[in-house]
């Protein structure tokens, strides 16, 4: 029987606020297919974007911490002394953690170099990937339904969220350390980062007679009035 005093947050870790970057939530999406990935699998998925306003302040540091510590403890679990050159090397990076730094002892980190993905300086990223649609919810803690073959539209790229993630190792097509989404929740709008605008921000509103009059006449040869 389950314990129902657990807390569910128990061995689980928030990073708030982080933007994010293509986010296929709740339709599975396979990407393109490269010589290191020749057959990649179809997934739901998203890139997170580390920027500086959780970078820049002491809680957002605080947040981060947690999760290298618990990044170096599984590490040190799975992999033993090989971990130790591999945290030494990912604490001690520019940035703080970096996901290329540590090749030369053949274990991956799970945060990358935002800004070499022109995300801006003293960004970090990393992916969130799962076999099932993202548990979400909206700002009032609404949950967010999933509805087949739509991904929610208030989650796009460039918003801002909070995810709960859990940390754990792989030890396929590579090894490494890797971030596991639990729960995301929409937290605040963001400048758009894929170029995509609103129609209705184009438009001032409904056009009035005189103006459906000139485009009729448009259309129908005659010149505007």
């Amino acid at each position: 029987m389950a314990d129902s005093t657990k807390d569910p947050r128990e061995g689980l870790f928030e990073l708030v606020p982080v933007r994010l970057n293509y986010p296929h939530l709740h339709v599975a999406h396979t990407p393109q297919k490269t010589k290191q990935n020749p057959n990649p699998r179809t997934q739901f998925q998203t890139t997170c974007i580390i920027d500086n306003v959780l970078l820049g302040s002491d809680q957002g540091r605080k947040l981060l911490g947690a999760v290298i510590i618990e990044i170096k403890r599984v590490a040190v679990d799975k992999f033993r002394e090989r971990a130790n050159n591999f945290m030494t090397k990912v604490l001690h990076s520019k940035q703080g953690v970096d996901g290329n730094i540590a090749s030369d002892v053949g274990l991956r980190s799970p945060f990358g170099d935002g800004a070499a993905k022109d995300f801006g300086p003293c960004t970090l990223t990393f992916n969130l990937r799962g076999d099932y649609p993202f548990s979400l919810v909206d700002v009032d803690n609404n949950a967010i339904p999933v509805i087949e073959g739509k991904n929610p539209p208030m989650f796009y790229s460039g918003c801002y969220v909070s995810v709960w993630v859990a940390v754990g190792s792989y030890n396929n097509e590579g090894q490494g350390i890797s971030l596991y989404p639990r729960a995301m929740k929409f937290i605040q709008d963001g400048e758009r980062l894929d170029n995509r605008v609103e129609a209705s921000s184009l438009y001032g509103g409904p056009l009035d007679k005189n103006d459906r009059t000139n485009i009729e006449n448009l259309i129908n040869g005659g010149g505007a009035a």
